[in-house]
């Protein structure tokens, strides 16, 4: 298994790389350019937060309160006096770090449904939907911020398969084949794709633009 900061450079390297290359070949705009970057490496830590008691994960739960809340405050700042936002943060921050590290310590399994394909698919969409209902955003800037995230998830996913195998030895480690995998335990794949499944329909649609892209890419490396 590869470790927090291992999957954190590779994941930092890797969305820097990918969102040169989509300033440059697919006219993103440069201003979204750290957005891309951070979202990428957000998702190659993401897989992670099924140790809820380890260091990393309690940052991320704690960065992921303060985002949301930060959010809520936004969109709510028309709304309520200026002298009630601090108050608002701290009650949204302190309910929602509880809840997410509860809702973690119920149902998250190391290595269990988090890390799998149809983790990453809600990973992608909720970033998405969170983009366009929260901050605002395009359908297109949304869904350029979903794809990075699924790049680092995937790319998470990926180097933990890698580290198991032992290639000195010639064999597979006990943990091959639990990351890259399309479902778990019963109980936890359905309500994976339950979420997915609510997720997608309040997902703005995808641009054409985005659709292609696989096509525009394979054409890219292949003529």
């Amino acid at each position: 298994m590869a470790m927090f900061d291992t999957h954190l450079a590779a994941g930092t390297v890797m969305s820097g790389a990918l969102a040169t290359l989509a300033v440059t070949h697919e006219n993103v705009p440069l201003s979204l350019a750290l957005g891309l970057v951070l979202a990428g490496t957000l998702g190659s830590v993401l897989p992670d937060i099924d140790a809820p008691q380890s260091r990393p994960t309690r940052v991320m739960l704690s960065i992921f309160a303060m985002a949301l809340s930060l959010l809520i405050c936004i969109r709510l700042v028309s709304s309520i006096p200026f002298w009630a936002l601090p108050l608002l943060y701290g009650i949204c921050f302190l309910g929602l770090r509880v809840v997410l590290e509860s809702v973690l310590q119920r149902f998250a399994v190391h290595r269990g449904i988090i890390h799998s394909i149809p983790a990453a698919l809600v990973a992608t969409t909720a970033t998405a939907v969170a983009s366009h209902t929260l901050l605002g955003s395009s359908a297109l800037q949304s869904w350029w911020l979903a794809l990075f995230v699924l790049a680092g998830f995937l790319i998470h996913l990926v180097m933990d398969e890698v580290y198991a195998v032992n290639i000195s030895g010639a064999k597979l480690k006990r943990s091959f084949g639990s990351a890259l995998k399309l479902y778990g335990e019963p109980f936890p794949t359905l309500l994976c794709l339950v979420v997915l499944v609510a997720l997608w329909l309040l997902s703005p649609p995808i641009p054409q633009s985005i659709v292609s892209l696989p096509q525009a890419l394979w054409g890219a490396v292949f003529h």
